[in-house]
């Protein structure tokens, strides 16, 4: 995640989450009831955010958004 995001991060998550602070962004380990609606809010953070792991949901994920693509 940017940066920027921290606070939505840890509103979304809570406190506790781990965080793994570089120097404009950060890693959080998080555990996520995946979904199109999680989908969505990764997508609503354009280029600000990343799954980076597992392989199975960035999988997932690219094929929802190209789904969405199609359409267009």
């Amino acid at each position: 995640f940017d940066n920027s995001l921290v606070g939505v991060v840890i509103d979304r998550f809570g406190s506790n989450v781990t965080i793994i602070p570089s120097e404009k962004t950060f890693t959080a380990h998080l555990n996520v009831a995946v979904s199109p609606y999680f989908y969505s809010w990764i997508v609503g953070f354009g280029n600000k955010a990343k799954i980076l792991s597992p392989e199975n949901v960035k999988n997932d994920f690219l094929n929802h958004i190209e789904e969405i693509r199609k359409i267009y």
